[in-house]
């Protein structure tokens, strides 16, 4: 159905609502996939799921260290975990998949207002990132070149694709996520100490969150992600001790830590130590 084409900021939007969840497979922590579900679920908006189709991230990872990270006579040994300059992790298993995903479910003249959940003060780089932008990949030729207004003006007779990234939750802070979400950062910080007592089933009932948060993480990703803090790392290590494993055994195969600054086994030692209630491990 093709969609009129009003602004993502006024609630007139006629078209068709759904969410995409890019599924990583064995990189992600296990209560992900429940958790995407249950709030589409309780918002009453279709869930769609898309994978990479040659494996999960695991398999993508050591599918690099078979090629360049594979040491012969000819050709020198090279990193093969994703990094902050080498994001397959995100281009492969997420952005390729929701892309191929769109361009098969909707019409080539279909407008798309994709809401993202990035906030501004995540990071500099996303706070310099404007609330609206134009996604040249996906759009059509005739408006890829303009800016959202002006593209959106000129799309009911552009005869192509034209695809938003919206940024609703750009301009809030951390308080204001936990009350949208129905909590608060004081709630949060004594679940965190409910669950570092021992106490799990308390500190968890009647989380609207996921349940990492709960756990410590200051974000949510991959189990263990590359671009995570380290308290976000002691967590998942602690929490998802097979993927550590495994992401270990490629450490001391290779001799290339997970990340230049930190490997993965201190990471393990680290996760060791008694659980911390406090909001930010490092």
């Amino acid at each position: 159905m093709r969609a009129a084409p009003t602004h993502p900021d006024r609630p007139h939007w006629t078209g068709d609502r759904f969410a995409i969840h890019a599924d990583l497979g064995r990189a992600e922590w296990p209560q992900t996939p429940g958790h995407v579900e249950a709030i589409c679920k309780k918002e009453g908006i279709e869930l769609v799921v898309v994978r990479r189709e040659k494996g999960d991230l695991v398999q993508r990872i050591e599918e690099r260290l078979n090629t360049v990270s594979t040491i012969d006579s000819t050709r020198p040994a090279k990193p093969f975990w994703p990094s902050a300059q080498q994001r397959y992790c995100t281009s492969d298993l997420k952005r390729g998949p929701i892309h191929k995903a769109l361009r098969r479910r909707l019409p080539a003249d279909a407008l798309i207002i994709s809401a993202l959940g990035m906030r501004a003060d995540e990071s500099h780089a996303r706070a310099k990132r404007p609330a609206l932008t134009l996604d040249r990949k996906l759009t059509g030729q005739a408006l890829r070149d303009l800016p959202p207004d002006e593209a959106l003006a000129h799309y009911p007779d552009a005869g192509c694709r034209l695809v938003l990234n919206w940024l609703p939750l750009h301009g809030l802070d951390e308080a204001q996520v936990w009350q949208a979400l129905g909590s608060s950062i004081d709630e949060l910080a004594r679940r965190r100490r409910l669950y570092a007592a021992g106490q799990h089933d308390e500190a968890l009932h009647a989380w609207p969150a996921h349940v990492a948060y709960v756990f410590g993480n200051t974000r949510l990703s991959c189990a263990l992600c590359i671009l995570g803090s380290r308290g976000d790392l002691v967590n998942g290590a602690r929490h998802n001790p097979d993927l550590l494993q495994r992401y270990i055994e490629w450490e001391k195969q290779t001799g290339y830590t997970f990340r230049q600054d930190i490997s993965l086994q201190k990471i393990a030692r680290l996760a060791q130590q008694p659980i911390h209630p406090q909001l930010s491990l490092f």
